[in-house]
């Protein structure tokens, strides 16, 4: 099978996914090969979703997806199965555009307006998209903001019950012995993806040929000069 990566997506019920019954998440800890096996195993199965930086951790098995609906710029990744075979010349996949979508910003209020967020104490961006939110024991901004359809664009642990920031927290960190977050939301919801497919994703998305080796004369031509590269790499 070939594997679309969508760097930053979180997919799950309700934002551009639903789990696999029983399977979301696969039982123990994980590396992401053995979780994309689970996920080739599993009929239902057509993406899996992995912390970026954790391994082994959870492994969520997820269908019915559609990933321009998931939660952006967040420290999941989702990785999306396109079925292939080595007869193929090439893998057709959703032509979607899968570059992020810009955070709302404070200068910019009338970008994006973020009306109606519950729990607000505190409004802290002219457009209401960065406020001090309350009853954040055990959230994160990432399900704060999901509550009302949005993505998270920033979190921080406030000073003293106003907008002022202490501390620099990550959209899907929980900060320990507090009931308040500054929670910056964005739209989590882009334009539908075309019916159309090409060849290979767009953008930021990559397409994953497990076990293929291409140089010159085998279905590549290497770049001058950068093949390889100097030095030594992780794939990031």
């Amino acid at each position: 099978s070939a594997w679309v990566h969508y760097e930053g997506y979180n997919c799950f019920d309700g934002l551009g996914a639903i789990g696999v019954p029983n399977k979301n998440p696969i039982p123990g800890d994980h590396f992401l090969p053995t979780c994309k096996e689970a996920c080739e195993a599993e009929p239902e199965c057509e993406g899996i979703v992995m912390v970026r930086e954790t391994q082994p951790y959870k492994c969520w098995l997820v269908k019915d997806l559609n990933p321009m609906a998931c939660l952006k710029n967040t420290d999941y990744d989702l990785w999306q199965v396109v079925p292939a075979s080595p007869s193929e010349d090439h893998v057709e996949v959703p032509a979607v555009d899968a570059s992020p979508t810009p955070a709302p910003s404070a200068t910019n209020p009338d970008g994006f307006s973020c009306a109606g967020l519950p729990s607000v104490k505190a409004t802290c961006s002219d457009n209401g998209c960065k406020v001090l939110a309350g009853g954040m024991t055990g959230r994160t901004c990432s399900e704060y903001c999901a509550q009302s359809g949005f993505g998270c664009a920033g979190a921080w642990e406030e000073v003293a019950n106003d907008c002022n920031i202490k501390a620099t927290l990550t959209c899907n960190e929980v900060w320990p012995g507090t009931s308040d977050i500054i929670c910056e939301c964005e739209t989590a919801m882009a334009a539908a993806p075309s019916e159309a497919t090409v060849a290979v994703p767009l953008r930021s998305a990559w397409v994953h040929y497990e076990g293929y080796n291409c140089f010159g004369g085998h279905g590549a031509i290497g770049v001058p000069n950068k093949n390889p590269i100097p030095g030594d790499h992780f794939l990031p």
